[in-house]
């Protein structure tokens, strides 16, 4: 009766594996069989199951076979046939029954296999790696083939011995030992490896050594210059001393500033910064001095800043962005050329500007809807664009991720009375050469504005 319950179970696990359906949205991370039927959804906790389920059963039907074998050896042993005949044929039934136990485990661990590795293969061409890089994405996707083919490689020699065999429990017994105890041992280390290498710790130590790396080469190549986050402690600011003094020059005299006094600072108003990429990227992001910040949303830590998701293309994948207020120093910034923007003709004058500059119609309609509330409705303006250069040493900015573009633009806006508008009107000297935003790869675009006393 034991026996009988013991095979009922065998054969409704195996029943279970074969009817849970193969995946079909890309990207879903499946665990394998056993695991599937256990609801675990994750390739590390799949991969413990499942092969801690193959060795389990693997060394279960060893010894089923070795105590169903030895049972008919004693049934058949000459004193036994002779003196206890009854005996001899009872210990013969009860080893055949253990042996057949042993075979349909060894028929659902087959049926397990096949299911396992017909999911993986669809997954192998469905979903995208974890890896960042091409040669990284190769090697998961090669450790995974191998993985693969291995299961493959068990199902075949599996159903050749079983079609070859001369009885069905001979073949399934055949068909076992392509999965035995070294084959188990080659297996596990293939999707131990694997494992490993698609592991957060690997995956973040890959990212910091790239980014060590390709920082240092463009420093090398001079396509990097040296930023120092503004400095704000003092054992820190005696380290820029002396990088001053072997340089010779100030890099980034911005940094040095205090924050300003209310009655010399001015704020600058409304900096939205837009995240834009092909690929899903979760980034840090930061401004410095933290400390000018006087309004954010979302709210910005200190000393950890934000952290974005751009997901299908911009933050969020709504065209999100970041937005703070600041006090700044009012000096630094440049008056030489602008953009004269009447009065009577507001609104189409700043969309004239933000569309030489590139901006796209979600980032013309936010500054549109924040800066023709501000300013006044019968007040002419000039507009003095103030590109990188003069943004990034009043406030740099820092990402965990180095983009390919930056786009970072504040005007500087002066309210002009009409009469000065007039005259003005044709001495108003505008850019020569406007730099227009490069939409390409991973790039941060930037706008706000300095409302003028």
């Amino acid at each position: 009766m034991n026996v009988k319950k013991y095979v009922a179970i065998g054969l409704v696990f195996c029943i279970l594996a074969t009817i849970v359906p193969i995946p079909t949205k890309v990207n879903k991370v499946e665990a394998g069989a056993v695991a599937d039927v256990a609801g675990i959804e994750d390739d590390t906790g799949g991969f413990v199951v499942d092969n801690s389920f193959d060795y389990a059963a693997g060394k279960l039907t060893d010894y089923a076979d070795e105590i169903g074998e030895k049972t008919i050896e004693i049934g058949k042993e000459a004193n036994i046939i002779k003196y206890a005949p009854k005996t001899g044929e009872q210990l013969v039934r009860q080893g055949g029954k253990i042996l057949n136990v042993s075979n349909a485990l060894k028929a659902g661990g087959q049926v397990l296999n096949l299911y396992n590795t017909s999911v993986d293969t669809y997954k192998l061409f469905t979903e995208t790696s974890k890896q960042e890089t091409f040669i990284e994405k190769g090697i998961d996707k090669t450790l995974y083939a191998v993985d693969i083919g291995m299961g493959w490689y068990a199902i075949v020699l599996g159903a050749a011995a079983i079609v070859t065999a001369p009885a069905w429990g001979t073949g399934v017994a055949a068909a076992a030992t392509v999965t035995g105890t070294t084959y188990l041992v080659t297996k596990l280390g293939v999707g131990a490896a694997r494992v490993a290498f698609n592991s957060e710790t690997y995956r973040e130590t890959s990212k910091f050594v790239r980014g060590a790396v390709s920082g240092a080469i463009d420093l090398a190549t001079g396509k990097k210059k040296l930023v120092f986050s503004p400095l704000q402690n003092p054992g820190m600011r005696e380290g820029l001393d002396i990088i001053e003094e072997e340089l010779g020059f100030d890099l980034y005299p911005g940094l040095r500033r205090e924050i300003p006094d209310p009655s010399t600072g001015i704020p600058v108003y409304k900096p939205n910064i837009y995240l834009y990429a092909n690929d899903n990227y979760y980034i840090n992001v930061k401004v410095y001095p933290e400390h000018w910040i006087t309004a954010s949303e979302p709210e910005y830590m200190l000393g950890t800043g934000w952290n974005a998701s751009i997901i299908d293309g911009s933050i969020n994948g709504e065209g999100d962005y970041l937005f703070y207020e600041a006090i700044v120093p009012d000096e630094g910034f440049q008056k030489n050329y602008g953009f004269l923007i009447k009065s009577d003709n507001i609104v189409k004058d700043i969309e004239n500007v933000l569309e030489m500059y590139g901006f796209n119609e979600k980032e013309k309609c936010d500054f549109l809807e924040y800066w023709i509330e501000k300013l006044e409705k019968d007040t002419s303006y000039i507009f003095y664009p103030q590109q990188n250069k003069e943004v990034d040493l009043v406030m740099p900015i820092v990402l965990s991720k180095e983009p390919d573009n930056i786009f970072r633009l504040w005007f500087y806006i002066e309210p002009l009375s009409e009469e000065n508008a007039k005259d003005l009107n044709n001495k108003i000297i505008k850019p020569d050469n406007i730099e227009k935003i490069k939409r390409e790869g991973f790039y941060l675009i930037e706008w706000g504005g300095i409302l003028a006393s």
